[in-house]
């Protein structure tokens, strides 16, 4: 698999974060977190009470340490080398409340195992554009974006385990 970095628009990540009913009370993850985003702007805009998030590539992971920094919430921001793919590096995922995620559906796929085994029932999981599998979403909604585009907003939510 080959991953390259795209950015969330950060409008789309506070959609994202509105769907998802992000509150003071939320823990945040983000798995492949790339520079943070999805992190930083739920804590510092919504004041959720932490953000956590993994990436494989250590040059990311100073950026988005570096900007959790200059944002003033790196108190509240945690930034991890590790593989979304590995159960052990994802096992910092299980105090979460709300996922946010934009990654590709072969990594999304992967990684949705993972999530349903780790994560605590009513946990809210919105995906930017990509589907977590044959996982079907609670919801689709389209939005449209300040740059005028359209984008596809996924949510699921954990359910209590059989």
């Amino acid at each position: 698999i080959v991953v390259r970095w795209v950015p969330t628009p950060n409008d789309i990540v506070d959609k994202m974060a509105e769907l998802a009913k992000v509150t003071k009370d939320d823990v945040i993850f983000d798995p492949g977190c790339g520079d943070a985003v999805m992190l930083i702007r739920p804590v510092k805009k919504l004041g959720a009470k932490k953000g956590i998030g993994i990436e494989i590539d250590p040059k990311m992971v100073k950026v988005a340490q570096d900007k959790a920094k200059e944002e003033g919430v790196a108190d509240r921001v945690v930034i991890k080398e590790g593989d979304i793919l590995n159960e052990k590096d994802m096992a910092i995922c299980a105090e979460a409340s709300v996922v946010l995620i934009y990654i590709g559906d072969d990594l999304g796929a992967r990684m949705a195992p993972v999530l349903q085994k780790l994560l605590k029932p009513g946990t809210r999981l919105v995906s930017h554009r990509f589907k977590l599998g044959d996982w079907e979403p609670d919801k689709t909604v389209t939005v449209k974006g300040e740059d005028g585009d359209e984008y596809k907003l996924h949510i699921w939510t954990i359910k209590e385990k059989k």
